[in-house]
């Protein structure tokens, strides 16, 4: 039986049930946490689907009410079509298939506080003193909320359902830990924005999907719509179906938002932020180096002309070159198993990326530089806003199709060696000069760890931050997964301190006198407002 025939005849007996009985037991399956289980081990990825096909399929006339077997017999359904939608048994690109089915697990595997910091440190970028004030301009106009209130929202909002030993937030909970800082008025929009009961989502749903659509290999592994409503609102509170969802949709939908809006907009002023950040984690952790200025001056002093990389890191006898990339991988480079997308996609940030490298090398070396050094000593880093799961470049030769890998080697030109040029996201590389401070050696030193790691299928990783963990606990350092810098570790405490102020207000407010016993009237009022 074919994929496809196989899905139609799970989505016939998703048809066959009540919406009511099938939405319930998915929620109560993602919300379960047994004991001494992995999240990912729970396959919530496939809950997911099986969740927004419910939503998404209208029930048969007379449809039955689904007992916890039956629904539980459908996730076991849509797990045992995995080996079809990867169709891994006919593909030849054996890697590509792999890297489309390790996505949605490692989704699951992100503790939430690297989804916090990605807050933290998106907003510390909006904020530097030369970054334009546009972004926060724009979010304020297509919401209708300001930028800085919408922070302590989204913060207070992961906080308090991590406190909660409860799925379920009441409404009288809810209200006293937001307002009177947020009216009713503002926090029924902030909750509208990132959430909406079950009817709400299931047009939405709808509205994305046609019903008499062809279902696609990739939707299998599509990141679930919920990350964009990521709450839902109930009759006695709000709940999300996942802490996972719930932490990558709040912390990322600024960035989500805006790019939605008027994606040219956005990049035109987030990319500058993006390298000043970079600039600053550098200088930071001390190290040496030339920043795109300063090599165009070695061009101009030497008659040269070409490409040039963001910075070059100057160690002792190795050189990292350096490219900073503010992008973030579109859902189609995550969930397809097809080269000539993943080229189309990537050209103009890891190819890109790869071709300043090489030039900018070959122009340096030309002239004799001093910070060029030998050809098995030259490193490469290609640091994107979020990561792409591309690996290094030896991991991209094989993506490709064997024209565009002979192209890629082209490029590279013999200019360092292919093992040496590693991909990135920005949170990888806090990590790595975290580590290597701590560890007393290099970035290169790392880089070379890592290209000595990949040369064997027993020691070989998926992305960074494996390598990241292997090296910490090579080296016994006490923090295996750091995180973070100076810059997003002071966003941090920019918003905490006015998270602590908002909830001492509020909490004094909710303590006076006769108003403290209105607490329930409150919370009953706000609940029937929003439903």
């Amino acid at each position: 039986m074919s994929f496809e025939d196989k899905v139609i005849k799970i989505r016939e007996k998703i048809k066959s049930f009540t919406h009511e009985s099938l939405v319930s037991y998915f929620i109560r399956y993602l919300h379960y946490k047994p004991d001494n289980e992995h999240s990912a081990e729970r396959r919530p990825w496939i809950a997911f689907l099986a969740l927004e096909w419910a939503l998404e399929l209208t029930p048969r006339s007379n449809p039955k009410i689904a007992s916890d077997k039956q629904a539980q017999q459908i996730l076991e359904d849509i797990w045992n079509i995995q080996s079809d939608a990867s169709d891994i048994t006919n593909n030849k690109n054996f890697r590509m298939v792999l890297r489309k089915m390790i996505i949605p697990q490692l989704r699951f595997q992100t503790h939430p506080i690297q989804h916090l910091y990605f807050l933290f440190r998106f907003y510390s970028m909006l904020m530097q003193p030369s970054a334009s004030s546009l972004p926060k301009e724009d979010f304020n106009r297509i919401t209708g909320i300001e930028f800085e209130r919408f922070l302590l929202f989204s913060a207070l909002l992961q906080l308090v359902f991590t406190w909660n030993h409860s799925p379920v937030i009441k409404y009288q909970e809810l209200v006293e830990y937001m307002c009177p800082y947020f009216s009713f008025r503002e926090l029924k929009k902030l909750l509208n924005l990132v959430g909406g009961n079950v009817y709400e989502i299931e047009s939405l749903i709808k509205q994305k999907r046609l019903l008499n659509r062809t279902i696609r290999r990739d939707e299998y592994f599509e990141e679930p719509f919920l990350i964009q409503k990521p709450v839902l609102i109930i009759p006695d509170g709000i709940t999300t179906p996942h802490s996972t969802v719930l932490s990558i949709g709040i912390s990322e939908f600024i960035l989500r938002i805006l790019k939605q809006a008027d994606p040219s907009r956005f990049k035109d002023k987030f990319t500058s932020s993006f390298e000043r950040y970079l600039e600053e984690l550098l200088i930071e952790f001390k190290h040496r180096f030339f920043t795109e200025t300063n090599i165009k001056s070695i061009y101009k002093e030497n008659k040269l002309e070409g490409k040039v990389v963001d910075f070059i890191v100057i160690e002792k006898d190795k050189t990292l070159l350096i490219d900073a990339k503010g992008a973030e991988p579109k859902s189609r480079v995550l969930i397809t198993d097809n080269p000539r997308i993943l080229r189309d996609q990537i050209r103009d940030i890891h190819l890109k990326g790869v071709e300043q490298v090489s030039q900018c090398i070959q122009l340096l070396d030309s002239v004799k530089n001093d910070s060029i050094k030998e050809y098995e000593n030259r490193h490469a880093l290609i640091v994107t806003h979020q990561n792409y799961y591309i690996g290094d470049c030896c991991d991209l030769l094989e993506y490709l199709l064997p024209e565009h890998s002979q192209k890629l080697k082209k490029t590279i030109n013999n200019m360092l060696p292919p093992e040496n040029i590693h991909f990135c996201a920005i949170e990888d590389l806090e990590g790595i000069v975290h580590i290597c401070n701590e560890a007393n050696t290099s970035m290169c030193d790392f880089l070379s760890f890592c290209a000595k790691e990949q040369k064997f299928p027993e020691t070989r990783k998926f992305d960074m931050h494996q390598h990241i963990l292997e090296f910490a606990a090579m080296h016994k350092l006490g923090n295996t997964s750091p995180i973070g810098s100076t810059a997003s570790k002071d966003a941090k405490d920019k918003i905490f301190e006015g998270l602590i102020d908002m909830m001492k207000g509020n909490q004094t407010y909710w303590n006076k006198g006769w108003i403290k016993n209105q607490k329930v009237l409150a919370g009953f009022a706000f609940g029937k407002m929003l439903f």
